[in-house]
C-alpha cells in the first residue's frame, strides 16, 4: 500500500514479502493456524497448507505437534504444484501428475455460515464473484454446512491444546527460552504451563471428535469456497495498541484457523482486490491427504480466473511476477 504501512500477514511474513518483491518464486513456511496461507493472502500470493502428516516436520522448531504443517507460497496456482510435486515423496514416485480438471468435474461446497460471519461486505463480494464465475464455468455447486467449523476454532482459539505443546518443547528442548520470547508469545506459551493435563487431553479429544464430523459433512464434495481473510489487512500504526492487535489477529485467523483444526488441507488463491485495493483470496479446503484433488481443483480455478497478475495487476513493490 503506497499510503499504508500495512500488515503482511504471518508468521510467514518474510515469505509472501520475498514473493511479491521479486527475490524469490517459491517460499517456505510453516501452518499452525494460518501461517502460509494468510501472509500469501495478504500479499497476493498463493499458499499451500499440506495434510497433517503429509510432509514431515523434522527440523521444524515446534508450536503444536497436533496442528503444525509445513507448506509453500508461491506467485501462481501452476508454480505452486510445480513446488509440492517436487517437494512431496508420494508425487515424486507417481507417474501420475496433477493436472487441471475440467470445471464441469468439480463438486464445490459452498457454505453460508460461520466462514462469512465476520467477513467485510467488499471481500464477501470479491469472493462471491469468484464462486459465481466458478459455477457459470460448469463447477456444480453443493450446499454444505458445517457448524463444526465454529466449535473447533473456539477450541484451538482457547490455546490449550498448542500452547501445552509448545511449552513442553521449550521445557524440554530450549530451557529457558521462554523468558526471552516476545510477551505475547511467551504469554501464549504460559497458557500450556498454567494448564492442567486434564484440560489438554480433553480440549484434544474434542477436536479430534470434530475432525470425524468434518469429514463427513464433505463427503460429497471435492472442495469447500470460503474466504481467506475477512478483513482488509490492518494498516500496522492501528494494530500497535495490544488490545487491538489481539482483535485484528483473532479475526485474520478465524477462517484458516478451520483448516487446521478441522484437519483439512487447504489453499489459498488470490482473486481479487477489496475496497482499499488489497488482495482478496479464495480459500479451498479439501479432505486430509486428498492434495491432489485439491491442487488440480485450484488449477482448474487458475484457468478459468486467469493468474494472479493478471487478476490482480502488477505488484505494488515492482517485483518480477
Amino acid at each position: 500500500d503506497a499510503e499504508n504501512h500495512r500488515a503482511p500477514g504471518g508468521s510467514s511474513s518474510g515469505a509472501g514479502v520475498s514473493l511479491l518483491e521479486g527475490s524469490a518464486k517459491i517460499a517456505f513456511g510453516t501452518d499452525t493456524g494460518g501461517s502460509v496461507r494468510i501472509p500469501a493472502s495478504l500479499t497476493g500470493n498463493v499458499g499451500i497448507k499440506t495434510s497433517r502428516g503429509r510432509w514431515s516436520t523434522a527440523g521444524i522448531v515446534p508450536l503444536s505437534t497436533t496442528f503444525d504443517t509445513p507448506g509453500i507460497l508461491t506467485r501462481s496456482v501452476a508454480d505452486a504444484v510445480f513446488g509440492f510435486e517436487a517437494i512431496d515423496a508420494k508425487s515424486r514416485h507417481s507417474s501420475t501428475k496433477i493436472r487441471a480438471r475440467e470445471l464441469s468435474e468439480v463438486r464445490l461446497g459452498v457454505t453460508k455460515d460461520y466462514f462469512w460471519d465476520k467477513c467485510q461486505d467488499d471481500i464477501a463480494s470479491v469472493v462471491e464473484g469468484t464462486i459465481a464465475e466458478l459455477i457459470d464455468g460448469g463447477a456444480e455447486s453443493r450446499d454444505v454446512s458445517l457448524p463444526e467449523a465454529h466449535e473447533a476454532v473456539e477450541v484451538m482459539a482457547g490455546g490449550i491444546i498448542a500452547a501445552s505443546e509448545g511449552y513442553e518443547f521449550l521445557t524440554n528442548e530450549l530451557p529457558g527460552w521462554a523468558e526471552l520470547l516476545h510477551p505475547i508469545v511467551s504469554g501464549r506459551m504460559y497458557t500450556g504451563r498454567d494448564s492442567l493435563a486434564l484440560d489438554y487431553m480433553t480440549a484434544l479429544r474434542r477436536v479430534q471428535q470434530l475432525w470425524l464430523r468434518a469429514e463427513a459433512q464433505l463427503a460429497d464434495v471435492d472442495v469447500l469456497a470460503t474466504p481467506t481473510i475477512p478483513i482488509t489487512p490492518p494498516i500496522v500504526s492501528e494494530v500497535e495498541d495490544m488490545e487491538a492487535y489481539v482483535a485484528a489477529n483473532m479475526l485474520t485467523l478465524s477462517n484458516t484457523m478451520a483448516g487446521n483444526s478441522l484437519n483439512l488441507c487447504g489453499v489459498t488463491i488470490p482473486v481479487g482486490l477489496d475496497n482499499a485495493g488489497m488482495p482478496v483470496g479464495l480459500q479451498l479446503l479439501a479432505k486430509l491427504h486428498d492434495e491432489e484433488t485439491l491442487l488440480s481443483v485450484a488449477l482448474a480455478v487458475e484457468a478459468k480466473i486467469g493468474t494472479p497478475k493478471e487478476r490482480l495487476g502488477p505488484s505494488p513493490l515492482g517485483g518480477s511476477n
